[in-house]
């Protein structure tokens, strides 16, 4: 029996090709040893630090919690935001630690649905790691047009402040982020090189904001939450009982702390990937859960009036509640144009990592177009036309908004829920297939114990079918245009497309990294 070796040849210079020698080298060890991994034209310069920052700078989790927390406050208060944090970091954990094993023994920017494909049996390996490749691809689109709303939001919530008497209207929210849009993709083609750079500013900026906003809040607050009122008051006017108001309030954490896998579809384009992308992985996701937590405490004691917080003209709660607590316009202010900064980069990671899974898949041939998708621009050395193609398909996403702002908000819960679907097809396979050392070698640089690899890989499937369920719910009872949830609608239409595409194309032609052995 031949193990032919895994390809991983990147375009870069003799040296760097010299430095990554021990990463790029056969995975010594049954199965692992016969993947053909996909060769990758990318640039390679990215190290530890700054897949990091990337991760943490992309996940700004702290950021995101603060900014959609009106789904947990209005779902539960304060109860649903932090016990809710807490019940939601321990599966993006367990996950988290699964791609961690497997990013360090398969580098490639395909991520979770290279390793499915690796891990499925035969006749199953190109239908499951298409499910699960475009499931991720879908959640990242939302993620990006979320993103670009969430800008939107920032800037108009300042001029609202500012003045009262101005009334935006949805065509505002969209040309805002039809321009964020287009400039976010003209920086990934032109100017990615400066990222390197970019993340780690805003890394700092994120963790000197996480750190210095609660600080001057609680210093600040003439009013402070009793701790019954923090940790104990539930309030629950949904409609639902208590337990399907706290499932259904799930999603602001399970959206902070999404993006989890940011960084594996950047492994193509780092330094020593196998040890870099595991280390980032488990570090981000660290620091994301601790810092999302202890601030979400610190603004909890702050809030002294709940409901002239969600009812505020901004639409932003938070923004009202440091102007609260601080009892200053202007210095709520500052923090709301610190937060805009922040999230503008996040939309260039976004954009970034959409475009790494669009290419894979451009690559593995799962669209119509896919050799257009997979060129890499040979001056630029980014995958330009999967960036444009991306852009295109978020901007018409835009218009959903004119349509129905409702509609659009469901996004949050549909990047929520295929996103972890998505990890859920290599974490059950694991399971299947025993943690055979075949498809992860002793050798491996990233090696969870088998009792606490199993334990994890329960939990991120378990985690996929809850939230597949519950976040589907409407918000609250009984349902209205205004309450309606459209994570189902949306969620199906993205099907019957890409259902589509498979039978006319990808049951043909997709294919990812196979496994090459003779008799």
């Amino acid at each position: 029996m031949r193990h032919p070796p895994t390809s991983i040849n990147m375009a870069a210079s003799p040296k760097k090709q010299a430095e990554d020698a021990d990463d790029s080298s056969t995975v010594a060890g049954g199965i692992a040893e016969a993947v053909n991994l996909p060769t990758s034209e990318l640039r390679r310069d990215l190290n530890v630090r700054t897949l990091i920052g990337f991760g943490f700078s992309l996940s700004s989790s702290w950021l995101a919690l603060s900014l959609s927390s009106i789904i947990a406050i209005a779902q539960g208060g304060t109860v649903t935001l932090l016990y809710g944090t807490l019940v939601v970091a321990l599966p993006y954990v367990c996950t988290g630690l699964t791609l961690a094993e497997l990013i360090s023994v398969y580098p490639t920017a395909g991520g979770q649905y290279h390793f499915t494909s690796i891990l499925a049996p035969p006749g199953w390996a190109n239908g499951l790691s298409y499910i699960s490749g475009t499931s991720a691809l879908f959640s990242w689109f939302a993620v990006y047009a979320g993103t670009l709303l969430i800008i939107a939001n920032i800037l108009f919530a300042m001029v609202i402040q500012y003045d009262l008497s101005f009334v935006p209207q949805p065509w505002h929210y969209f040309l805002i982020y039809q321009v964020i849009n287009v400039l976010t993709t003209i920086y990934n083609v032109y100017l990615v090189k400066k990222s390197l750079k970019i993340y780690d500013i805003s890394w700092f900026l994120s963790a000197a904001g996480c750190l210095i906003i609660p600080i001057v809040c609680l210093t600040r607050a003439e009013q402070k939450q009793s701790n019954e009122a923090v940790w104990t008051a539930f309030t629950n006017n949904t409609g639902w009982n208590d337990g399907i108001c706290f499932l259904t309030g799930l999603i602001t954490p399970s959206f902070a702390f999404g993006g989890l896998d940011a960084t594996m579809h950047l492994v193509e384009e780092t330094i020593h990937p196998k040890k870099a992308v595991s280390k980032a992985l488990c570090y981000a996701i660290g620091l994301g859960i601790t810092t999302a937590f202890l601030f979400t405490v610190a603004m909890a004691y702050c809030i002294d009036d709940i409901d002239a917080i969600l009812s505020t003209p901004t639409g932003m709660p938070i923004y009202q509640l440091w102007i609260n607590a601080m009892g200053s316009v202007d210095a709520a202010t500052v923090f709301m144009v610190l937060i805009l900064i922040i999230s503008l980069v996040v939309s260039i990671a976004t954009a970034q990592t959409a475009s790494r899974l669009t290419w894979a898949l451009g690559r593995d041939n799962a669209f119509y177009g896919s050799s257009y998708l997979a060129k890499v621009h040979k001056q630029l050395g980014v995958p330009v036309r999967a960036l444009v193609a991306n852009t295109v398909i978020v901007g018409v996403f835009g218009f959903l908004y004119l349509a129905s702002t409702t509609a659009f908000n469901s996004f949050l819960g549909v990047a929520a829920q295929l996103l972890q679907f998505s990890f859920a097809f290599p974490a059950a396979l694991l399971i299947w297939r025993r943690r055979s050392t075949a498809f992860l070698p002793h050798n491996r640089f990233f090696r969870l114990p088998h009792p606490v690899g199993y334990a994890c890989h329960f939990i991120a499937v378990a985690w996929s079918v809850v939230i597949m369920i519950f976040y589907m719910f409407p918000v609250a009872l009984p349902v209205t245009s205004s309450s309606m949830n459209y994570a189902a609608v949306v969620v199906a239409i993205g099907s019957v497309i890409l259902g589509l595409n498979w039978i006319f194309h990808a049951r043909k032609h997709f294919d990812g990294p196979v496994i090459e052995m003779q008799e």
